[in-house]
């Protein structure tokens, strides 16, 4: 037994953090009191380790995360199941894409605690969010962590006192896996607890059984069923060890970030909703950011900058900004590898921007003609690569911390023909995007320096669930490449962000286009912006501009025009 005597004790949070020093706390406390309580640690200066769900509320998460970025301190959400060595196969199983694609995924968890917790505050909607948020929302979290964002969920629910005690959740994806999760806290106690999966795919099942030995059993399309190695211990210690690798400043695989737990939050606000109305609830592609404002839109379009357009330090950037009243950012990284770097990033941090994208660009590319840059461009330059990957690593690792979905580059000119040096891309592109899945984020091409079919060649070869595309319509005109507009269908399922900007065709064949505002060039805003309506784009459109003399009247145009449709 371990000996608690000289362990002070308080009932009251503001007093123990008035009188207590802490690195680090772990908050248990009844649901409803998680945002208070972790805002509190946080503003003492305390990492804090919080119990899932993050809070009652998005906005309720949205003060933890604000919390968190203020006093630049740790928030991990435990959100163990991410965690447990089961679900942490399955998931290296579906990413290593082996078995092929995913076609159906059934998750199932129940308990007794309706029947053996009367009474207390777990039986409380109010303080605890009931069925769904209490246990429900273990499925709801690793959802979107295998499979990302649902377009839409469609719940229906035993509903009883306000609250749930079953639930049964779809979770539309187009063109995607099937996806259901079925919860339940109303079973007897001689059932009492389990939880199960089934991945069903091309190449095999999964299955997953708590009440079974072994837990895990893979069943393969030709061969014997059998169990897959999986770590010791359960999510809770691994969670654990998890946070305190953060703490100490490990570099840790970006398994929960705060913004994840939020998007959870989001997430089972709508399924309540759908269970409340009857009806299945859109989920918008939306940016999390550690300032959670409401965004300016076009069509339901989160509107962004490109950073690095405003060509000025991040507090005139943040000037620049107030003044378009654009909150979303599209972040360059590259100037925190220059020398004022450290001042840079410390900047960013305590500005705290939302992020619809970070960018990441390379000292050693020369855009001075198409040639020079097809020589120097990107992750393809040998000479430079060591360098290069040392960059796109640390990038990743900074969008992870600064709330950024994705890292966007250009990853150069692959040149098909030499199968060599074409090999040796794929191959260096593979181990970044490996990097970004572990850590969550996804790594997005930048369109431009290869056309449309090659792209879409690229990234069907490579078949990395990491990997998307940012689209750069002026880009395609700017080298030359193809119809941007006719693009968007070819390009379709990996397109994750967009970059506004307009071009105009080179005069002369191996010469660079034109880059004008957005809307005086040859795009074509009608048709590009239904072009991604028809195929259902659901991201942010980020304003660049990269030429000009008064770039922030040019981009304040673009908004405009934009603001039209």
């Amino acid at each position: 037994a371990v000996d608690l005597s000289g362990v002070a004790l308080y009932t009251d949070p503001a007093e123990l953090f008035a009188r207590e020093r802490l690195d680090a706390v772990s908050i248990t406390v009844p649901t409803h009191l998680h945002a208070d309580v972790s805002v509190r640690a946080l503003e003492a200066g305390a990492h804090v380790l919080c119990e899932k769900p993050m809070a009652l509320s998005c906005a309720e998460g949205r003060r933890m995360l604000d919390a968190a970025a203020s006093a630049g301190r740790h928030l991990q959400i435990g959100h163990c199941i991410r965690f447990w060595p089961e679900y942490v196969k399955a998931r290296e199983i579906v990413t290593d894409g082996a078995y092929g694609r995913v076609i159906s995924a059934t998750f199932r968890r129940f308990s007794a605690t309706a029947r053996t917790r009367r009474g207390c505050w777990f039986g409380d909607a109010s303080q605890s969010g009931g069925m769904l948020f209490d246990l429900h929302s273990h499925d709801t979290d690793f959802v979107q962590h295998l499979f990302g964002l649902p377009q839409s969920v469609c719940s229906h629910g035993d509903l009883e006192s306000g609250g749930a005690n079953h639930i049964v959740t779809a979770y539309r994806y187009a063109g995607g896996p099937l996806v259901t999760a079925e919860g339940g806290w109303a079973m007897t106690p001689s059932h009492g607890f389990q939880m199960v999966f089934t991945l069903v795919m091309e190449g095999a099942v999964v299955c997953f059984d708590s009440k079974k030995t072994p837990t895990l059993t893979v069943y393969p399309e030709s061969g014997e069923p059998f169990s897959p190695p999986i770590a010791a211990g359960d999510g809770y210690e691994h969670q654990i060890r998890h946070f305190i690798g953060l703490i100490r400043g490990d570099r840790m695989p970006a398994v929960i970030s705060p913004h994840n737990a939020l998007t959870t939050l989001r997430l089972l606000e709508a399924e309540r909703e759908s269970m409340a109305e009857g009806q299945a609830i859109e989920i918008k592609e939306e940016i999390i950011g550690r300032k959670c404002q409401q965004e300016t839109t076009v069509c339901g379009w989160p509107l962004s900058v490109c950073s690095w357009s405003l060509r000025c330090d991040p507090d005139g950037v943040a000037r620049a900004l107030s003044e378009l009243d654009i909150r979303l950012v599209n972040l360059a990284l590259k100037p925190v590898f220059a020398e004022n770097g450290a001042e840079y990033l410390a900047a960013v941090r305590r500005l705290a921007w939302p992020l619809s994208a970070a960018t990441i660009g390379f000292f050693h590319e020369d855009y001075t003609s198409l040639e020079s840059i097809r020589t120097t461009g990107g992750i393809v330059p040998d000479a430079h690569w060591p360098r290069s990957r040392e960059m796109v690593l640390r990038a990743i690792d900074l969008t992870v911390e600064l709330g950024a979905p994705f890292l966007t580059l250009h990853a150069g000119f692959i040149e098909e023909e030499d199968g060599t040096a074409a090999q040796r891309v794929r191959d260096r592109l593979t181990l970044l995007a490996d990097a970004a899945g572990e850590h969550g984020i996804g790594l997005l091409l930048e369109t431009g320096q290869e056309s449309a079919g090659s792209l879409r060649h690229l990234l069907e070869t490579l078949r990395h669930p990491a990997l998307g595309i940012n689209f750069d319509p002026a880009n395609m005109i700017l080298y030359g490449k193809g119809n941007p507009v006719q693009a968007i269908g070819t390009l379709a399922p990996w397109i994750r962000h967009i970059h506004v900007k307009d071009a105009l065709t080179a005069r002369q064949p191996g010469q660079w286009g034109t880059e004008v505002p957005w809307g005086d060039g040859e795009v074509g805003q009608q048709d590009f912006l239904q072009a991604l309506h028809k195929v259902g784009y659901r991201g942010a459109l980020a304003i660049e501009r990269e030429a000009g003399d008064d770039r922030q009247r040019d981009i304040g145009i673009a908004i405009k025009r934009l603001r039209r449709e």
